[in-house]
């Protein structure tokens, strides 16, 4: 959407997997000398990591306006005294999820949480017990954190199917081994004897059933949208936080024939990905087209012929 040339510097700070303080120093000397004679007009961190990093070190990136992406509203709304910086901002509907997921499968009597070791994952993890400390009146809730992912699909492989697995995120784990998430959510809804659902929609077409998702590709174009504000000249402090409205019940349409759930159960506007699409689907309208063309060209035959034999007829009583 920027109408001139732009220039994209692109970071990658690695900051969930590297949590060392040798790694930080480094990082911040290797950027402060990458970095010393640049020049920005807007910085952009995606997710908590970043973002934090970013605003402890502004001067890395001398004090650029910011528009942070993926990032919780609690944390943000913990930095509107930083000057020159708005954002898109989200939260996770763990309770709407485990709602649908109850509604979808209501013999479930267990809630399996599943987050990784990290300090991202851990952080996820609180908020997950905190935001569903309500159910545990009518609801069996556990949370395994920072299991090996050979033991969580052992685990997974023997529960009770009357069970509901939430993923959060998967970064490392207790032994030192570090993962990428749809790698780990690949592997557990492999192994797991129960529905397994998720909270982003990076997660679909891994083996999650679906949920209530951010949309990282909707936090994206918000975020680059108002990015170009910011370099078209509008102040930071003049564009409120947005976001909130990325999350929609997304389904993967192949998990939904794996366990038997008609789409008509679904909640109202809920988007499907990965529907196989039928021969119908994909021919339907050329075929229909093609049997109307044969049926008028049979009428139209059938009346030609029907035509012909009274005229014949009518040809042979003139010459009796």
């Amino acid at each position: 959407g920027y109408p001139d040339q732009l220039k994209v510097e692109v970071e990658h700070l690695d900051l969930g997997r590297e949590e060392d303080r040798e790694y930080h120093e480094l990082l911040v000397d290797l950027l402060r000398h990458k970095y010393a004679d640049a020049h920005f007009d807007v910085v952009v961190p995606f997710y908590v990591q970043a973002f934090n990093f970013t605003l402890t070190h502004r001067d890395l990136f001398h004090n650029a306006p910011v528009v942070f992406c993926s990032v919780p509203v609690a944390v943000a709304n913990g930095a509107d005294d930083q000057p020159d910086t708005t954002g898109i901002v989200f939260t996770l509907e763990f309770i709407e999820t485990v709602d649908l997921a109850r509604g979808l499968f209501p013999d479930a009597q267990r809630l399996i949480v599943l987050s990784g070791a990290s300090q991202g994952d851990q952080i996820l993890r609180r908020w997950a017990e905190k935001s569903l400390s309500p159910l545990k009146a009518e609801f069996e809730l556990e949370f395994v954190s920072g299991l090996p992912l050979p033991e969580v699909c052992d685990k997974l492989a023997q529960i009770d199917t009357r069970s509901i697995v939430l993923v959060l995120t998967h970064d490392s784990d207790t032994a030192g081994r570090n993962h990428m998430t749809t790698e780990a959510v690949q592997l557990i809804a492999e192994h797991s004897r129960a529905p397994v659902f998720g909270l982003y929609d990076t997660l679909l077409g891994y083996g999650i059933l679906g949920g209530k998702l951010v949309s990282a590709a909707t936090q994206g174009e918000l975020a680059g949208g108002m990015a170009v504000r910011v370099l078209n000249g509008e102040a930071p402090g003049n564009i409120p936080n947005t976001g909130l409205e990325a999350s929609q019940y997304i389904f993967d349409a192949r998990q939904l024939q794996r366990w038997s759930i008609p789409k008509n159960q679904l909640p109202p506007d809920s988007q499907l990905r990965y529907s196989e699409v039928t021969l119908w689907d994909r021919y339907g309208s050329y075929l229909i087209g093609v049997a109307i063309a044969i049926a008028v060209q049979t009428l139209v035959i059938a009346a030609l012929v029907i035509n012909r034999s009274r005229r014949m007829r009518a040809e042979q009583s003139l010459l009796t």
